[in-house]
């Protein structure tokens, strides 16, 4: 088993199917469920249709048929963050994506951001490099980042 899931101590969030959640939710000590999927699906909606503005008269019918399709594809994700005791479910990585980067596509085509999605960033020297780190783990620009720096984190130099 992953000393994730037993150790709050680690930070890292573990991915988890609703079997999986259901089959641990005590030996967790779960204290938070939380579905988030309602409100990224909204999201989602607004997204794929601009023309369909809060404005016109069918938007409430149309956003909730289309939430309602999305929870019928019973694509969720349960994401448990040990050091909280929480578990939230989001939707497909497909559809979280779409959301996440969707206002990225003035910067980045989707294409590119497919692209670089796959790559791994590399970062040496944090003091100017932690802002671009934080920037691209921010707006998704990168999955992966390998992080250099030759100091040792005092209180000094905590700041970057």
């Amino acid at each position: 088993m992953n000393s994730t899931l037993t150790s709050p101590a680690v930070y890292r969030a573990e991915f988890l199917s609703s079997s999986q959640l259901n089959y641990q939710k005590n030996r967790l000590r779960i204290s938070e469920i939380v579905d988030l999927r309602e409100s990224i699906y909204l999201e989602l909606f607004k997204i794929l249709n601009p023309e369909i503005t809060t404005k016109n008269p069918h938007f409430e019918k149309l956003s909730r048929e289309f939430i309602h399709q999305k929870y019928s594809e019973k694509s969720e994700i349960w994401v448990f963050y040990p050091w909280k005791y929480s578990a939230y479910c989001i939707p497909s990585e497909e559809d979280f994506v779409k959301v996440r980067t969707s206002r990225n596509q003035y910067k980045l085509t989707p294409r590119e951001q497919a692209l670089l999605s796959r790559k791994k960033v590399g970062i040496i020297g944090l003091s100017v490099g932690q802002t671009i780190a934080l920037t691209m783990a921010m707006e998704r620009s990168a999955t992966e980042f390998r992080l250099a720096d030759h100091d040792v984190l005092e209180l000094s130099n905590i700041n970057r």
